[in-house]
């Protein structure tokens, strides 16, 4: 602070000391908006009293402070024509090009957020056809077969396979049972389960190509083509080269006829690779691959687009956040208590393995699955009841449903992952029982008593009271089910908790080291995109949903009744994934927040003398919300002091203002602000001495709520 001089006299003592207590406790305190000033005068300078007071003003709340030389003005600004206006149909083609996927239902996105959702799924748009096996016409060997022969290798390293028909290059004419198996090694197809089959099939010469019920095909595994043919024959080359994608030849002759080739167990003892080791037959599985795509326009067609505060509000539901993480722990049932031993029935469920081994679940020792090498085995009313075909690996996701029927004798196990739709993994004709074993301990991520804690994560554990069919499993293994289904007694989410929201009402709970983690199954593969409609192109909004409200400012692009923005992937080239995303809500909230307040606080000259004002922000907090904030000093006219623009400062001090003998002046704000919250900004009141260069400066606060 300058050094500067006053005269004698008691009053101006007595103000003198004052003034120097003031200033003492502001460079003490020196918080913003303190109630006290500071002065900055020029050598040589005069003054008895305060050469302005401040006053309160007639609009918002206002508080003056010691001396009347420092003041803090409140605002509240009001909202006015605020509207929340949910989207109005799914009709739009703004773009003039055809919408991809699907709404599950598009009317939940026109009220919530209340747990009611539109699926959005994507569509398998453009398939890609692909061949596996031997293709070559250049062969000229044929060979005359009536008992089954095999050709096996590994399937392609690619996710969502289907296999959709089966090929044999024929010479001649004659009939054809052709089948796809999986399973087994390539040095013994023992237990190889058939897929897809067609029987009987009259073909002619040439490639033939042959319908067969589609195949779920998952990526590496052992495929065998096994065919048997009746009249004519079939192209064979004898050169390793010509092998295609095939690593094995094998054969039996346990069959005479296409007519009589239907098979319907796994294949029996290894009929050994005998002449046939060194025989490529021409025959090839048609697979497709999809690409899923989502591209789907929704529109507002009378929203009011004149507010001063646009935004869109879009509310993203994700259904599972969350697994169990039992690492050295474990589910209890129930308590434990819950016998899942019903006459039929299915258990599914989610898992990965860190360390694959141990047991996923079990509640008695002929009711449990554990594990044999890397692969699964159930114990099911007796010991080893099944064996899986599938080697399990670790560091990833696998769906397990089991399925049985005692009336039937019907025990099966079905495997998939994130990739790939559940199949049936192996099937065997059963003769035991697990209505009459009865339950030791119910237990999920460990079997009966925590015998065998699995070190891994586990999700979405179903118990239904029916022996679930493979359509029905793969029709909901990857969603989120409400826990009143038809036949669903018992479900666990695990989503952060051990409830089960089934009618049985077994909630569980956990023992030992345990946690809930978010890597969970059902994630989508892809970001959800979210773009604006321009008018000539498309401008993006979101490069993903977030799980809840997920709001932006679209005041730029909202200029008239119609609005249309769409829901489009990231990944939409070889996206071979079918996401789905669910949208619960989605609006326009538009509103105008802004006021006028004049005048907040008032100046009165004290002196007598002329002087210049003016004011400068030297610090402020959470102005951003502000969209266009000025602070004038008037009388008669106005003169812009402080501006605020979109957020940020366009002018932090304004002209010197003139302010004569005994004249009032008055400060008046002008607000227009988005989100609510409050703002402060924080000023001097600078007064410039007469004739000189240096000034007084009071301390002012603005807060504008």
């Amino acid at each position: 602070m300058l050094n500067y001089r006053l005269g004698l006299g008691s009053a101006l003592r007595s103000f003198l000391l004052e003034m120097n207590i003031v200033a003492l406790l502001f460079s003490i305190g020196s918080a913003y908006g303190s109630a006290y000033y500071s002065l900055s005068l020029a050598p040589s300078v005069t003054v008895t009293s305060p050469p302005v007071l401040l006053g309160g003003g007639t609009a918002g709340t206002s508080t003056i402070y010691t001396n009347s030389t420092s003041a803090k003005a409140r605002v509240v600004t009001p909202t006015q024509n605020e509207t929340q206006d949910y989207v109005d149909n799914n009709t739009s083609n703004v773009d003039s090009s055809a919408d991809k996927g699907t709404h599950g239902n598009f009317s939940a996105q026109q009220t919530g957020p209340n747990s009611i959702y539109d699926a959005l799924k994507e569509e398998d748009t453009s398939v890609t056809v692909n061949n596996w096996g031997i293709t070559s016409s250049a062969f000229t060997s044929t060979s005359t077969v009536t008992s089954y022969r095999y050709i096996g290798g590994t399937s392609p390293n690619i996710d969502n396979m289907t296999v959709t028909r089966l090929h044999i290059r024929y010479g001649g004419t004659g009939t054809v049972a052709i089948a796809l198996y999986s399973g087994g090694l390539l040095t013994d197809p023992t237990g190889a389960i058939k897929r897809t089959e067609a029987y009987n099939v009259a073909v002619s010469n040439g490639w033939n190509a042959i319908d067969v019920p589609d195949y779920s095909w998952p990526k590496n595994t052992i495929t065998w083509i096994g065919w048997a043919h009746g009249g004519g024959n079939v192209y064979y080359s004898t050169n390793p080269a010509d092998a295609g994608d095939f690593q094995s030849a094998r054969g039996r002759w346990n069959q005479n006829s296409p007519a009589d080739a239907d098979e319907t167990s796994p294949m029996p003892t290894n009929p050994g690779d005998g002449s046939f080791s060194n025989n490529w037959y021409a025959v090839y599985a048609e697979y497709r691959v999809p690409n899923c795509e989502i591209d789907l326009e929704v529109q507002w067609t009378n929203v009011d687009f004149n507010e001063q505060n646009e935004e869109l509000a879009i509310y993203a539901y994700k259904e599972n956040t969350h697994s169990l993480d039992a690492t050295g722990g474990y589910m209890l049932i129930g308590g434990g208590t819950p016998n899942w031993g019903s006459v039929t029935g299915t258990i599914s469920f989610w898992i990965w393995w860190d360390t694959v081994g141990n047991r996923p679940w079990g509640q008695h020792e002929n009711m449990e699955i554990r594990f044999s090498g890397s692969n699964l085995v159930l114990d099911w009313g007796a010991t080893s009841s099944l064996t899986s075909s599938t080697t399990f690996t670790a560091n990833k996701w696998y769906f397990i449903a089991i399925t049985w029927d005692e009336n039937t004798n019907d025990l099966y196990l079905y495997v998939g992952d994130q990739s790939n739709a559940p199949t049936q993994d192996q099937y065997v004709s059963w003769a035991s029982a697990v209505s009459t074993v009865g339950v030791t301990q119910n237990n999920f991520m460990a079997s009966k008593g925590g015998v065998n804690p699995t070190d891994g994560r586990g999700d979405d554990l179903r118990y239904w009271n029916i022996d679930r069919t493979l359509a029905q499993i793969q029709s909901d293994y990857k969603s989120q089910l409400t826990g009143s289904e038809t036949n669903l007694r018992s479900f666990f989410k695990l989503n952060n908790n051990f409830d089960d929201i089934g009618p049985n009402n077994n909630d569980g709970s956990g023992s030992g080291s345990y946690s809930f983690t978010t890597n969970e199954p059902f994630a989508p593969s892809e970001n959800i995109r979210v773009d604006v409609w321009t008018g000539s192109t498309w401008q993006s909004l979101f490069t993903d949903l977030t799980n809840g409200w997920n709001n932006i400012s679209v005041s730029s692009y909202l200029n008239s009744s119609t609005f249309t923005i769409r829901f489009k992937g990231t990944t939409e080239t070889n996206d071979v994934m079918q996401d789905t995303w669910n949208i619960d809500a989605t609006l326009l909230h538009v509103w105008t927040s802004k006021g006028n307040f004049n005048y907040v606080l008032i100046m009165t000259e004290n002196h007598g003398s002329n002087w210049k004002v003016k004011l400068r922000a030297y610090a402020q907090s959470s102005i951003g919300r502000l969209k266009n904030c000025s602070i004038y000093i008037y009388n008669g006219s106005n003169s812009t002091q402080i501006a605020i623009l979109n957020g940020l400062y366009s002018q932090q001090t304004g002209p010197w203002y003139d302010l004569a003998a005994s004249d009032i002046e008055y400060i008046w704000i002008h607000v227009e602000r988005s989100n609510a919250g409050t703002s402060y900004i924080y000023a001097y009141l600078e007064i410039l001495v007469p004739s000189k260069t240096t000034y007084v400066q009071y301390i002012l606060t603005f807060e504008i709520t």
